[in-house]
């Protein structure tokens, strides 16, 4: 699926995270890193890979849309391994405009936007994982 977005009308994809994440689905709660940030490293890697880079980071269209109707939590640690890493290369600001997120609750959105404010490491701490 396909949407138009922002000022431009850039067309970005749309991801259903409960659906095409599935794998991560226990008991209709994904998104919970018990395995040392795996699950938010291999979501980094399957839908924001073409974000690691620093020349992605150059134009401020939106990238992705991501749907999280239907997750029930998002871990702290899904959240920094997940995006809070992009801040190497972009202020939190910039995050949020090239990732856009819908269909979160306020405690969800909280959790990440508090991870991604609060990233201060210039590397990959999950990297051992790769």
């Amino acid at each position: 699926m396909f949407s138009l977005f922002g000022k431009n009308k850039v067309v970005v994809p749309v991801i259903d995270v409960a659906k095409q994440f599935a794998t991560h689905l226990k008991y209709g709660v994904p998104l919970d890193d018990n395995e040392r940030g795996r699950s938010g490293l291999e979501f980094r890697e399957r839908f924001l890979k073409e974000l690691d880079n620093p020349d992605a980071w150059k134009n401020k269209d939106p990238f992705i849309v991501l749907d999280f109707e239907g997750v029930k939590r998002i871990s702290p640690s899904f959240a920094y391994v997940g995006f809070a890493y992009f801040r190497k290369y972009a202020p939190a600001e910039r995050i949020e405009k090239k990732i856009h997120k819908v269909n979160l609750s306020p405690i969800k959105r909280f959790t990440i936007d508090l991870e991604v404010q609060l990233f201060i490491d210039q590397h990959d701490p999950f990297e051992y994982l790769k």
